[in-house]
């Protein structure tokens, strides 16, 4: 009895099925890097509003944001006017920062949270021209 092979092993059929592979191997690589990009943007974002969030009842002036989308993956610039008086605003975000760090800590003042991916600061001054506070925000994540 002789054993006959039945698949076809053409050079034709052999191309078609190695560019298929190829494409499907390039769509995962796609597929991946595109996920991982908007995860990481995602939690860019969510824990810059988290240690850095916006004054409430402040009006935005002026943002300039390096990526996607203002206040998460790259470099955020936020300027923001206030009624309120400076001292006010920076007690407001001193008090945060503090509540945040006493939040990830523990009985003997250890830190329980490891260091983020973001990056953030601000600055509080006075407009001579308008009197209003000014406040200036900046957020840079997952950048370089």
């Amino acid at each position: 009895m002789d054993y006959q092979d039945s698949v076809d092993i053409s050079p034709g059929r052999l191309l078609r099925q190695t560019i298929f592979s190829i494409l499907v191997i390039l769509l995962a690589i796609m597929l991946c890097s595109i996920v991982s990009v908007l995860t990481i943007d995602e939690l860019c974002h969510s824990e810059i509003e988290r240690t850095l969030p916006l004054y409430p009842n402040a009006e935005l002036v002026s943002q300039q944001n390096e990526f996607f989308r203002p206040r998460a993956m790259g470099r955020t610039y936020v300027v923001m006017a206030t009624t309120d008086l400076v001292a006010d605003v920076s007690q407001w975000y001193r008090s945060h920062r503090l509540k945040l760090a006493r939040q990830g800590q523990d009985a003997s003042g250890r830190n329980l949270t490891p260091n983020g991916l973001a990056t953030v600061s601000y600055r509080v001054s006075e407009d001579n021209v308008t009197g209003q506070t000014l406040i200036y925000l900046v957020s840079e994540c997952a950048y370089n």
